[in-house]
Order: C-alpha cells, then structure tokens, then sequence
C-alpha cells in the first residue's frame, strides 16, 4: 500500500475539482458521420448545466474532462495531461491515462471559497480524509484504513443518518491555509434499545496541533444538541483512543463541554491493546444528568465493556450475540 499523501500534493486540495466524464462512447456506425454534431451537444450541454450548476455542485465551470477510454479521436477534442484524480466514490473509471480530452465551455473559471476551519464531513472528503490519514500515521501505518475503507465508511456513515434519521457527528477541518488537517468519523450504532456512538476514526496532521482538538469539540458540541434533548436520551461514546494523542486529551474536552451543559461525564477503560508501537485504549464515555442516570447506563452496557476488555470468557456468552 502506499499512503495518498505521496501521490497528492496537498495543494491539490486548494482546487475546484472538475466534472469528468467517463468516456464519451459513440456507435462505431456513427463515429466519422456525427462526431461533429456530438461534440457540439456535449459542449453545448454541459456549459448551460455548469453555468445553472457549477455553484451548487462546488465544481469549476471552465472545463470539463474526458477519459480516452472508447472516446472516438474523430471528435477532435484537446489532448491535456491527466492529473484528475476521482473523488468519491471510487470505483470504475475509463479516465486512466497518461492524457485525457478536454472539453471548454468558455465560461470564466471561479476559485475555491474559504472554507469554514471545520465543516460536516461528506463522501467528497474521501481524498482528503485518505490524505491526512497518511500523515497523522506516518509513524504507524498498521492503523491505515487506506482510501477505499475510509471512502466506504464515510459513506455507509452518511446514509445510515439520512436512513435513520440520525444527526450528522463527523467533521472535516483545515489549517490556516485551507488544506485539509484533521477528520473524524463518528455515528450512532448498535441495538435500537441500547445504541452508542462510536467514534471509528480520528486523525489530524501531525504538524496542525489544535486540528484533533477542533474537531472533538465539534463533536461533542453536535452531540450536546441532538442528544439528552426531546426523545433522544444520552448514549454512550465508545471508542479506540490513541495514547499518545487523542487518550491524553479527549476525557479532558468531553468534561469541559459537559460543564457548560449542567451534565456529567465519566470514563470507563474497556482494555488496552497494541497495535503497531501504538498502545491503544478502549474507552466508554458515560454522559447524564446525574450519577443514577450514569449508573443505569453502566449496566446496560456491562457486557460490552468487559467483551472489549477482556474476551468473551469475562462477558459470557450471551455478549457475542447481545452487544455488537
């Protein structure tokens, strides 16, 4: 495997991205005959749609790309170097070489806007997660999920929430610059009686040190406003701490914002194990208005805690099919 960060300047990040097609595949029979009137229709299309569109898809409306794939040479179209690089999801694509066709639509070419320093994260920040994931595990690529995982998650998070109805808890954020610096994965799971939120992914560039912190804050500030409200109560927070960056800090922010909540937190260490050099902490963050609530949280998430502890022989039986 090698880490997206060797094969995307981060500079990249700093661009519109482009609409690429595919291919532009034409009836064999009709290749030499249409190829005029086809490649009008392409250009014609596509600079009214980006010039209605280009704003809301956030893309840029000067150009559009083609993969040589079985796009015929008849439709006379430029022949640029093929630095696209697809956004989520991933998956086929017949835009693979060295050059690609592209396609002017005469209209001007707009900047990337200032990105808020944290935003929800979505499957276009599949890149960006793969990029920062790179650098924040340079020093342990056991914990790498890669970009097609981390594409997978992100999306599989999304439409879990829009299916479930269930509020967004991952977050996206950028340095100074506006390079992407930090993301974390975070969602509701588990039985419909005894969910949790699990934090499955959290990792910031090395070299931005308030990115993790931005980001936790985040969280906890839109769990703070979707739960312990209305007829959703307060779940747990389970995760796998890193203990030289997120176990030393995380209990720290998730107390402060509980303050300013009237509520309290407590944590509960599930075991420990090593991955790599890293040791890593399985964690359980209880959050109610009162120690009773915390209480009656604890026994129903017992068996879980212990299974991650310790293994099956301390939880019983019955946690392989209860918990998770």
């Amino acid at each position: 495997h090698m880490a997206l960060k060797d094969l995307v300047d981060a500079k990249d990040f700093l661009e519109l991205p482009v609409v690429t097609c595919d291919n532009i595949e034409v009836a064999k029979n009709e290749e030499g005959r249409r190829s005029e009137a086809i490649r009008e229709v392409y250009e014609k299309f596509f600079k009214e749609y980006l010039a209605a569109h280009a704003e809301q898809l956030r893309v840029d409306p000067s150009r559009v790309v083609a993969g040589l794939g079985y796009t015929p040479q008849e439709l006379r179209l430029r022949k640029i170097p093929n630095h696209y690089v697809p956004q989520a999801p991933m998956g086929y694509s017949d835009n693979v070489h060295e050059t690609c066709y592209a396609m002017e639509t005469g209209l001007p070419q707009t900047e990337l806007k200032k990105m808020p320093p944290v935003r929800p994260l979505t499957e276009r920040d599949a890149l960006s997660a793969a990029y920062i994931e790179g650098k924040a595990y340079a020093d342990n690529d056991s914990l790498m999920e890669y970009l097609h995982k981390v594409q997978n998650n992100i999306i599989g998070m999304r439409i879990a929430n829009q299916y479930f109805g269930r509020p967004n808890l991952s977050f996206l954020a950028r340095g100074k610059a506006g390079m992407p610096s930090g993301y974390l994965i975070a969602y509701e799971g588990g039985e419909q009686e005894k969910g949790m939120i699990y934090i499955s992914d959290l990792a910031a560039d090395p070299e931005d040190k308030m990115a993790g912190v931005l980001l936790v804050r985040n969280f906890l500030r839109s769990y703070f406003e979707h739960y312990g409200v209305g007829d959703r109560p307060f779940i747990p927070v389970y995760t796998n701490a890193r203990e030289k960056t997120s176990y030393r800090w995380i209990m720290k922010l998730a107390q402060a914002e509980a303050k300013k909540h009237g509520v309290i937190v407590e944590l509960e260490e599930a075991g420990t194990y090593e991955q790599g050099p890293d040791t890593m902490h399985n964690i359980l963050i209880y959050i109610g208005k009162n120690q009773e609530e915390i209480e009656r949280q604890k026994q129903g998430y017992r068996n879980l805690a212990e299974y991650q502890g310790g293994g099956y022989e301390e939880a019983g039986e019955d946690a392989k099919e209860e918990n998770w």
